[in-house]
């Protein structure tokens, strides 16, 4: 699944060489002015089913997905 930028890993595979420059000028930003962008730091949750009755909210567990594009970041930095 996606974070809440619908960008997924594939996607990103396929874009690289169009986004390696953008990137490279955010990491430089990130770095000189010390934030990390608020919007990068958004994840949406969704429910993984765990086990028996899928009607009870206490059989899911949430994970939290991240933007493709702030894990290749957090990655780097």
């Amino acid at each position: 699944s996606t974070g809440h930028d619908n960008l997924s890993p594939y996607h990103m595979k396929l874009l690289i060489s169009c986004l390696l420059h953008p990137l490279q000028i955010l990491i430089n930003r990130i770095i000189t002015e010390g934030k990390f962008p608020t919007s990068l730091k958004a994840s949406k949750i969704k429910l993984i089913h765990k086990r028996n009755e899928m009607d009870l909210m206490n059989n899911y567990r949430p994970i939290s997905l991240l933007p493709v594009t702030s894990k290749i970041i957090e990655k780097i930095l």
